[in-house]
C-alpha cells in the first residue's frame, strides 16, 4: 500500500496541469460563447467544472503525499495552502454551475483561476528555486564607462583598467612612511574556508534541490549542521577524508552518470571549487562556532 501511495504522490507534476488546463477551456468557453452573445452551454460548462474540481482534489492529494519525500521550508506551506484552497475553489465552481448562478460563478471562476495562479509560482519556487520566475529580468552588474566627457565638452575615451580610485594619493616620502606604524594584518581566521570556498559555492548549484525550500533524500545544505548531518542516506561528508565522502564522489562522477550532482542541465561548478571543498572536508570540515551551534 505504501509503494502505491509514492507512487500516486509523484503522479502530482502530472496531474497539477489537468485542472489548469480545464480552467483554460473554460476561459475559452465563456469569451467565445460572450463573443457570439450566447449563454454557455450549460451542460458543457458543468461538465469541465467538474473535471476541474475533480482533478484539482486529485493533485492537491498526490501533492501532499509528494511533500512527505524531503520538501521542506516557507515555499512549502504556502504552495500546500493555495494548492488546497485552489481545490475547494475549484470544487465550488462546480456546484455552482450545478446551481445555475451567473454571478456567483463568475466571482468564483476569477478567484479560481488568482488561486491556480498562486499555487502555481509557488511550486515554480520550489522546483527551480526562489525568483525563477523573474530572473530574466534582473539586472546585471553596471559596466565601468569607456569614456567621460571633459571641462571642454568632448568625450574622451578611458581605459578601465588606468582609472585609479579617486581616494589614490601620491605616494608619500620615504621617512614620513617609515616612522607610521604598520597597520594589523588581517586575522586569518576572519572568514573560514567553509564560508570562502564552500558555502557560495552549495548555494550557486545545490541550495534549489537541498535548500530551505526542498530537500530532497531528507538532505539540506543551507545550514552547516544539516550538511554535515547528511539525509536519508546517511552522512554525506567524512570530516577529514573527501576521498570517503560521498558529497564530492558525486560532484566528481562523470556528467552522465545518474548520480552526478548537480543534474547536467543545471550549473555546474568548477573543478577549482570541487577540490577547494574536497581541500576542506580534509581539513576536518570545521564550520564557524556561530553557524555550527557551538
Amino acid at each position: 500500500m505504501e509503494t502505491w501511495l509514492e507512487f500516486f504522490g509523484r503522479l502530482h507534476p502530472v496531474l497539477v496541469h489537468v485542472p489548469i488546463g480545464s480552467l483554460v477551456t473554460l476561459a475559452v468557453l465563456e469569451l467565445w460563447n460572450k463573443a457570439r452573445r450566447r449563454p454557455a452551454p450549460t451542460e458543457a460548462r458543468r461538465l469541465v467544472a467538474f473535471v476541474t474540481a475533480a482533478t484539482a482534489v486529485g493533485a492537491a492529494g498526490a501533492g501532499w503525499l509528494l511533500s512527505s519525500e524531503g520538501y521542506g521550508g516557507d515555499t512549502l506551506l504556502w504552495h500546500r495552502a493555495f494548492g488546497i484552497a485552489f481545490a475547494v475553489g475549484a470544487t465550488a465552481l462546480w456546484i455552482t454551475s450545478l446551481l445555475d448562478r451567473a454571478r456567483a460563478w463568475r466571482v468564483l471562476f476569477w478567484i479560481t483561476c488568482l488561486l491556480a495562479v498562486t499555487a502555481g509560482h509557488q511550486g515554480a519556487e520550489m522546483t527551480h528555486g526562489e525568483g525563477w520566475l523573474f530572473e530574466p529580468f534582473r539586472s546585471e552588474e553596471p559596466e565601468p564607462p569607456d569614456s567621460v566627457d571633459t571641462e571642454s565638452g568632448e568625450t574622451e575615451s578611458v581605459d578601465p583598467e588606468a582609472v585609479e580610485p579617486a581616494t589614490a594619493a601620491r605616494p608619500m616620502p620615504t621617512q614620513l612612511r617609515a616612522s607610521e606604524p604598520e597597520p594589523a594584518p588581517m586575522a586569518a581566521s576572519a572568514v573560514s574556508p567553509y564560508e570562502r570556498d564552500v558555502a557560495p559555492v552549495l548555494k550557486s548549484h545545490c541550495y534549489a534541490c537541498h535548500g530551505p525550500s526542498k530537500q530532497k533524500s531528507g538532505f539540506a545544505m543551507h545550514e552547516p549542521e544539516l550538511l554535515l548531518r547528511g539525509g536519508y542516506g546517511g552522512e554525506s561528508i567524512v570530516p577529514g577524508d573527501s576521498a570517503s565522502s560521498e558529497l564530492v564522489r558525486r560532484l566528481r562522477l562523470p556528467l552522465e552518470d545518474e548520480e552526478h550532482m548537480p543534474p547536467p542541465e543545471k550549473p555546474q561548478p568548477s573543478e577549482e571549487q570541487v577540490a577547494a571543498i574536497a581541500a576542506w572536508i580534509d581539513a576536518g570540515a570545521e564550520v564557524p562556532a556561530s553557524e555550527s551551534g557551538g
